[in-house]
């Protein structure tokens, strides 16, 4: 596994940790960081948890931490010298919670594949910035890629998220719900668009991102069969008829590669340094009126 990540991000590492439950996993996982392996028995998880400082277990935080200090518990196994209704009293549903992992238990199962709650993207700009038409391009390669994989999921989503970090490292977000479920790429660029101008930019930016979730449960959620048949509000007719345009660029690009085919937003984004070295005229630039094309805008 180790092998296989290096190879396939260019030499990134990790880290692994096996346990015969899922918290001490997780916890195994740090202990030969940043390129090891830690493998915990069964008959070491008591040994192990009499060394291991409550700060290690999951969920327990500082406040948390200095709580249980007061009890004289800093190690997993000072817990086991108290009640089930020591915890209760003190610490509600949590305090059994973390006596239970005090004891090495974790009836959590493993899930190697979970349901998708959501589906997102952003990025940290190499440089900050206030310019409005950059942030609606690189907004709209997020609403492209989050596109893509809820259309390979057959999913959709009725609520856009936008998320901004300033040069000072404060953060908003913003949603909205729409009437419509939504997995195409303007669908969810439109959105996020919306509440991207909405924001003030007094602030420079330093990361962008947008999100799609609120899917609905199994029976409620829409496949994107159903929508394509379905829908019979102008919202819902607007997001078949982009549907049916993303669905076939996917198939392009499937068939033929990556670059068959692009956005205008996107094609700009991606010759941006390339125009700089050709001579005026070529290449991608932005309409007359100093707008930035639509996402609906194709380059192939």
């Amino acid at each position: 596994l180790r092998c296989a990540i290096r190879t396939a991000t260019g030499g990134l590492t990790c880290s692994v940790g096996a346990a015969p439950v899922k918290f001490l996993a997780k916890i195994c996982s740090d202990v030969n960081k940043p390129d090891g392996v830690f493998i915990l028995e069964a008959g070491d998880v008591d040994a192990f948890l009499e060394k291991l400082p409550v700060r290690r277990i999951p969920g327990v935080g500082p406040r948390m931490a200095e709580a249980l200090g007061k009890f004289g518990i800093r190690f997993a196994s000072d817990m086991r010298r108290y009640s089930p209704d020591f915890f209760r009293a003190r610490f509600g549903r949590p305090g059994l919670v973390l006596l239970e992992r005090a004891m090495g238990r974790d009836p959590r199962r493993v899930e190697p594949v979970r349901e998708a709650k959501s589906e997102s993207a952003e990025e940290t700009l190499a440089k900050d910035t206030r310019d409005l038409d950059q942030l609606r391009r690189i907004l709209l390669a997020h609403a492209e890629k989050v596109g893509r994989r809820l259309r390979s999921q057959k999913l959709q989503g009725r609520t856009v998220t936008l998320k901004i970090k300033y040069a000072d490292f404060t953060q908003i977000t913003r949603s909205k719900t729409l009437e419509a479920p939504v997995a195409s790429t303007q669908g969810i660029y439109g959105a996020a668009r919306e509440l991207l101008e909405a924001v003030s930019l007094k602030k420079a930016v330093r990361l962008i991102g947008v999100g799609v979730s609120n899917f609905g449960a199994p029976r409620e959620r829409l496949t994107l069969l159903s929508l394509l048949n379905g829908g019979r509000s102008p919202e819902f007719e607007g997001e078949k008829r982009r549907l049916k345009l993303d669905c076939t660029l996917d198939a392009l690009r499937e068939r033929f590669g990556e670059g068959v085919v692009a956005r205008g937003g996107l094609a700009l984004q991606r010759r941006d340094g390339l125009d700089q070295r050709q001579n005026q005229g070529q290449g991608l630039a932005p309409e007359p009126s100093g707008r930035m094309p639509e996402a609906g805008n194709l380059q192939g």
